[in-house]
């Protein structure tokens, strides 16, 4: 309870959902906003005392305190001067997991039993890291074969005029829409960037021999942007004008 309401969000690349962000997030039929009061309530039973009791012919008994549960229980340790480098130290009622799978770990831990009946989780697998390769227009076709073969791996493939973005356009996004291209001028180049599931998809391009390859996810990241920035379209059918020469 204390740790949903207090932890902070995700970071937004977790691939799990953080559900508090929503158009109709302050609606009153939001279930999100159902959550949040609940847990507002619960977190003030806590930080501010306990509710009131409901009215009953029989009379209640009810502890009374001077202070709320997370004063009362805080912990404040004293320095020992046999020790040397220790300090004060405040340690709270309640601690608060500042990360959204901290939180998901400390729930697992608390409550096993209940989380696996009701509420199963499996932790997101990382992702395979991203390599890319450059072909020449000479190994078109055993590129084409392999991409076929890995369809699976593949993230991004273009075939460009030639090796200078941005100023070479590209002329399709697939083998086969390479084919229906026109005119082709023979140098072309093509770019090809896959998810290294195993190492098999990555030796059917690396044995290509490839004139450039890296391993490097944050390299290939940045070719992603380089070669393939968003809003930018194939010469669809081939030039529609004059083949551009490669700048010097």
């Amino acid at each position: 309870m204390a740790m949903r309401l207090k932890g902070k969000p995700p970071h937004p690349d977790w691939p799990v959902h953080y559900p508090y962000e929503g158009p109709d997030r302050d609606s009153m039929m939001s279930p999100i906003r159902a959550i949040d009061d609940v847990e507002n309530y619960l977190v003030s039973i806590v930080t501010k005392g306990p509710p009131p009791l409901l009215q009953t012919d029989v009379p209640a008994i009810r502890p009374i305190y001077d202070a709320p549960y997370m004063q009362r229980h805080v912990h404040v340790h004293e320095p020992d001067p046999e020790i040397e480098g220790d300090v004060r130290r405040v340690y709270p009622a309640a601690w608060v997991p500042p990360q959204a799978r901290s939180k998901v770990h400390v729930f697992k831990t608390l409550f096993p039993v209940y989380m696996e009946k009701t509420h199963p989780y499996e932790e997101p697998a990382v992702p395979p890291p991203l390599c890319a390769f450059k072909f020449d227009a000479s190994k078109f076709s055993i590129v084409r074969d392999a991409y076929e073969l890995n369809r699976d791996a593949i993230e991004y493939f273009g075939a460009f005029e030639f090796d200078r973005p941005p100023y070479a356009r590209r002329l399709a996004s697939s083998p086969e829409d390479f084919e229906k291209v026109k005119y082709k001028m023979g140098v072309e180049v093509f770019v090809v960037i896959i998810r290294r599931i195993n190492e098999e998809v990555f030796l059917a391009f690396a044995g290509i021999e490839p004139f450039f390859v890296t391993e490097v996810d944050e390299e290939a990241q940045g070719m992603i942007t380089e070669y393939f920035p968003e809003g930018v379209e194939d010469v669809l059918g081939g030039f529609t004008k004059a083949p551009i020469t490669p700048p010097p």
